[in-house]
């Protein structure tokens, strides 16, 4: 599976909110804190959900990325289904979802760059689950 990458300033020119706070899209990927010391750079995941049966607003949905040394970085998810996670440093993860009704499995081994976003390998299919009841 191929990766693409792209620098992490491109998520502002495209319009995408990534609800971090006091973080500035021109302050994006230099992670610097209020000391101004030496900059860390971040890296993102982005993504889309997938939802089988449709789902009209998928912001109910929640992704995480599992990291480095068990650490988890939860992300934004767009009605639509686009996914940002934010800020991750270098390293192996694995990305999971959640939504009430749905399953999915989670997708291994994505690699992240400092200062750069990584596209999710492939979309992430979140199957409706049906209730037999007693």
């Amino acid at each position: 599976m191929s990766m693409r990458t792209r620098p992490i300033a491109h998520l502002c020119a495209a319009g995408i909110a990534l609800a971090l706070g006091a973080v500035a899209c021109g302050r994006l990927g230099t992670g610097r804190g209020s000391s101004g010391g030496s900059a860390a750079s971040f890296g993102s995941m982005t993504g889309q959900l997938a939802f089988t049966p449709p789902l009209a607003d998928a912001r109910i949905a929640s992704v995480d990325a599992l990291g480095p040394g068990g650490t988890t970085t939860p992300g934004t998810v767009s009605p639509n289904g686009d996914f940002v996670i934010y800020p991750l440093v270098a390293g192996t993860y694995t990305l999971t979802a959640e939504c009430p009704g749905y399953t999915a499995s989670p997708i291994i081994g994505i690699g992240i760059t400092d200062g750069a976003d990584t596209q999710a390998p492939a979309v992430l299919q979140m199957t409706g689950t049906v209730d037999a009841g007693p």
